[in-house]
């Protein structure tokens, strides 16, 4: 953890209320804690804790925000990642004979800090994001024809029912 005078090659990020117990996101937050952003990335990747993706999605958010402030997103390095507690819900879960033992879920407010360093390497790596589908634009309904006539009989024979109709109802007369 540096002291840095020069605020400008500073960039934040913070979640607040995350509803996973700090003691868990501080095990997450202890394996990135100095590393680029890249190999953080990565490393996130391949953690199966559910901590993972917020924390995912709170480096990204600081690395956009970085961008906006016209830093070289290559050369970002987390510089400071606390969790600190949040709130604390207080639920009971019913036990036998009509007792409560108290519960409590507790939130974590995460606040992330990148720097930009020049002496981290250019990453090994790049990551790329998902392209978003586009949906399809609207066709032209078709017009509507109708399936048979009401005196056409040779038309009612052409819609013979098929398939599991077929099967189920076996009559002569349709």
């Amino acid at each position: 953890m540096a002291i840095i005078t020069d605020t400008t090659k500073i960039s934040k990020a913070s979640i607040k209320n995350l509803n996973i117990s700090p003691r868990k996101v501080r095990l997450v937050a202890d394996l990135i804690r100095g590393q680029s952003v890249n190999e953080a990335l990565a490393q996130l990747q391949m953690i199966g804790k559910r901590s993972s993706e917020p924390m995912t999605k709170l480096i990204k958010s600081a690395t956009f925000n970085a961008r906006e402030r016209g830093l070289d997103v290559n050369k970002l390095l987390i510089d400071t990642i606390t969790v600190d507690k949040g709130r604390v819900l207080k639920r009971g879960l019913s036990r036998g004979r009509g007792r409560v033992t108290p519960l409590e879920k507790k939130q974590s407010h995460i606040n992330l800090t990148l720097r930009e360093d020049a002496s981290v390497k250019s990453p090994k790596f790049v990551f790329h994001e998902k392209p978003k589908k586009v949906k399809a634009e609207k066709r032209a309904p078709k017009e509507d024809k109708p399936k048979y006539e009401k005196g056409d009989e040779s038309s009612k024979k052409e819609r013979k029912k098929s398939g599991f109709v077929n099967k189920f109802f076996q009559r002569k007369s349709v």
